[in-house]
């Protein structure tokens, strides 16, 4: 079921905090809205709305409605980034440092306040934006494949395409941020769990003893 179907509490803006605070407070909503409507269908009327403050208020921090988007991609593109320079550093083997990413990046997908919108909503940014994050996507997607390598070379990782490998992954993460259902019989954190288990070490039982 898709991830548009979610409810969702309304960020907090609150007038008395600072200008990041309230800032972060519009991008949030701006985010779970782009997520349940899709950016086509959502005004900046509904985010305000929605934060109980007049569209001129929102116009005081964002320009317009796609630099809101921009922006959406940016903090979902640092949040990744700064899972895997974790990983990189944390991981012992090249298969451990791509399960801390999968992870923490999985889990960050997943709470109230995330920024991530599906991909195929960047058609609605003007080029040069676009350009600017498929240049990081591209840059993480490079890193993600040097681990798989890497595990291949320390023995950790069975040997296969890092690409092939990369791109299935970011295919099904991107699958469970969008479809994922709250009203379902298993939480995030159990989807979650059971897809990096799929991801990382695929469906054959594993030999005891």
């Amino acid at each position: 079921m898709s991830q548009r179907k979610r409810t969702s509490r309304a960020a907090v803006f609150d007038r008395s905090q600072d200008y990041e605070t309230r800032r972060a407070a519009i991008l949030a909503e701006a985010a779970r809205q782009f997520n349940q409507r899709g950016f086509a269908l959502c005004s900046i009327d509904d985010i305000a709305e929605r934060l109980r403050i007049t569209k001129p208020a929102v116009y005081y921090y964002f320009r317009n409605k796609q630099e809101l988007l921009y922006e959406c991609y940016v903090q979902a593109f640092d949040l990744a980034d700064q899972a895997l320079d974790r990983a990189t550093q944390e991981g012992r083997s090249g298969l451990e440092k791509m399960e801390l990413y999968v992870r923490a990046y999985l889990l960050n997908g997943a709470t109230p306040d995330s920024h991530i919108v599906p991909l195929r909503e960047q058609r609605a940014l003007p080029p040069p934006l676009r350009q600017k994050l498929d240049r990081r996507r591209r840059a993480r997607r490079d890193r993600l494949r040097t681990l798989v390598a890497e595990g291949i070379a320390d023995g950790s990782v069975r040997r296969c395409d890092p690409k092939v490998v990369v791109s299935a992954w970011a295919g099904a993460v991107g699958w469970i941020l969008e479809s994922y259902d709250p009203r379902g019989p298993l939480g995030f954190g159990q989807v979650a769990e059971e897809l990096i288990g799929l991801l990382l070490h695929g469906l054959a039982e594993q030999a005891k003893g």
